[in-house]
């Protein structure tokens, strides 16, 4: 292991734009216009097929809205990631041919490792990379980015995984 000096790595960090990076970011907080809370929340993760988008569409019709309850849909090239009230997970399950559920979590039971989704953002975000919306199934994370951005945010989770 190399040793360095504390001279160095103090004039190193003063050497960093601080100041210009955290304003850079600071009015992230602003573009936020709504915020919603749920508890009792569940998530099924079905295989994706042809069928499904079709079995979706026919169970949204269940729901009601109108009180306010929550239907998600995330659909990535493997998997539908749906995200329901508790109550309504049954019902999601019900929707899925036999052997296309991939699992199910609801909202008490925690994944092992915290703060994952937070990373890879961030690690994007110091990679020069502008994440424009980001959608996290239990199986997979999805990011969307600008165009000319994919190549620099491929690379960054890619050594991410290297370690």
């Amino acid at each position: 292991m190399e040793k360095y000096s504390f001279d160095g790595i103090l004039s190193a960090i003063r050497r960093y734009p601080v100041k210009a990076s955290a304003a850079k970011h600071h009015s992230a907080g602003k573009l936020i216009s709504k915020i919603e809370l749920k508890n009792k929340i569940a998530v099924a993760t079905i295989k994706n097929t042809p069928e499904v988008p079709t079995k979706l569409a026919e169970f949204s019709k269940q729901i009601d809205y109108g009180r306010g309850e929550t239907f998600r849909v995330v659909s990535g090239p493997e998997s539908v990631f749906v995200v329901v009230d508790s109550k309504n997970l049954g019902k999601v399950v019900s929707t899925a041919s036999r052997g296309d559920l991939l699992m199910t979590q609801e909202s008490e039971e925690a994944l092992t490792t915290p703060g994952i989704i937070a990373a890879w953002a961030t690690e994007l975000v110091m990679n020069g990379v502008n994440v424009v919306a980001c959608a996290a199934p239990p199986t997979s994370a999805i990011f969307i980015v600008k165009q000319e951005d994919a190549l620099r945010a491929y690379q960054t989770i890619e050594s991410m995984g290297r370690g």
